[in-house]
């Protein structure tokens, strides 16, 4: 069993601010006082400072799931991140096997030289820790960032599917053959068609002439019959409307912000850089130009004041902005200024057309509603 020192509880230390070393902050969950310790500068010993199980602030952050711990702790000095406690857990198997899929996301995302094969005492990684206690989603996070599936422990030979057999995690089971099948994120590659591939298909179905006899049994069949709720069908409508929303031709996500590695998509057993790794790789210039045109405060403020027409409008050249600058597809043809005019002016009278339609609806919605159909 774990031991813990006693400190006193959150809600008492926040407010008196008695955590004076790295360790207490983090057991606490004292956000101001870790700051107030990190801005006066920290030494080695304090912050490799353990506990009677060998753990030091951020493994014990990591098991009682304190993600403000673990964000202000990613630019701490001396903070080994592949530090093992006297059992061999590392932070990363900690948050693991806990099932704290944000900490163990920022864990991945922003500590630079994580280690997802060290294996502890009895030669469990992090993988097969997920694995055995059921954390599909922490699963899936961790073979995306590049964990080895086929990877086995030193005691029975298992791999992670082995040890799902075994303990009956049957939705961990699913959600790896889901990743098998489709182990790359097609959507982040500028190759990607945003495109069903059964939408014409089943269009071609939906229209054909049918006779007599089956427009009858269609009839029978929509009076009679009960739907009863089930699953979404895999690599179905769902599935394709998540792939298209969020891929990087997707107005929501090309207005907001674009990849840096646009042809090296997140793929299953390949490790991905932290931020930290890419900011490195990437000057600084760079990194500017591939931001998109932020909606500053004063933009959106002027928008909230103008009519909801005008402001429709103001937001159309915004977004018309940002797509000059990111154009959704390569190859597309450039416009010509008459164009590009006639266009806005369409989008103009749109606008208008929109303002009586959501008359009926408050002030907000109609706004909000008006700038998702023009900017679609």
């Amino acid at each position: 069993s774990l031991v813990f020192r006693d400190f006193p509880s959150n809600k008492r230390s926040q407010r008196s601010g008695d955590a004076s070393t790295l360790y207490q902050a983090c057991a606490c969950n004292n956000r101001i006082s870790l700051r107030n310790v990190l801005h006066r500068g920290v030494t080695k010993d304090e912050v490799m400072e353990l506990d009677n199980n060998g753990m030091n602030g951020l493994m014990v952050a990591c098991f009682k799931g304190f993600v403000d711990m673990v964000h202000e702790l990613h630019n701490c000095p001396y903070l080994d991140i592949n530090h093992q406690d006297s059992e061999g857990n590392t932070a990363l198997m900690i948050a693991s096997q806990a099932g704290h899929i944000n900490t163990v996301m920022y864990l991945l995302n922003y500590y630079p030289g994580i280690n997802t094969e060290m294996k502890d005492c009895r030669g469990f990684t992090a993988l097969i820790k997920a694995t055995m206690t059921g954390r599909s989603d922490v699963v899936a996070a961790l073979l995306m960032a590049g964990a080895d599936i086929d990877e086995v422990d030193s005691t029975r030979g298992a791999c992670a599917h082995d040890w799902a057999l075994k303990t009956g995690r049957f939705e961990v089971i699913h959600r790896l053959r889901r990743l098998m099948a489709r182990p790359r994120a097609e959507q982040f590659c500028e190759s990607y068609v945003p495109e069903w591939p059964e939408l014409k298909e089943k269009v071609a179905k939906a229209t054909a002439q049918k006779s007599p006899a089956e427009k009858f049994t269609l009839r029978i069949k929509n009076t009679f019959g009960f739907s009863f709720p089930r699953d979404p069908k895999d690599d179905g409508v769902m599935d394709h409307m998540v792939r298209m929303t969020t891929s990087i031709h997707s107005p929501l996500v090309s207005t907001g912000c674009r990849p840096l590695c646009p042809a090296s998509p997140p793929e299953m057993g390949r490790r991905r850089l932290t931020v930290q790794e890419l900011m490195r790789k990437h000057p600084h210039k760079e990194l500017e130009e591939r931001s998109p045109p932020p909606l500053l405060p004063g933009f959106v403020s002027e928008c909230l004041h103008k009519p909801r027409q005008q402001a429709a409008v103001l937001l159309v050249f915004w977004v018309k902005s940002v797509q000059d600058t990111f154009p959704l597809s390569s190859g597309s043809r450039a416009e010509s200024k008459a164009a590009k005019r006639e266009r806005t002016y369409k989008h103009w009278k749109r606008a208008q057309g929109t303002r009586s339609y959501f008359s009926f609806l408050s002030p907000n919605v109609s706004f909000y509603s008006s700038f998702f159909l023009l900017s679609t």
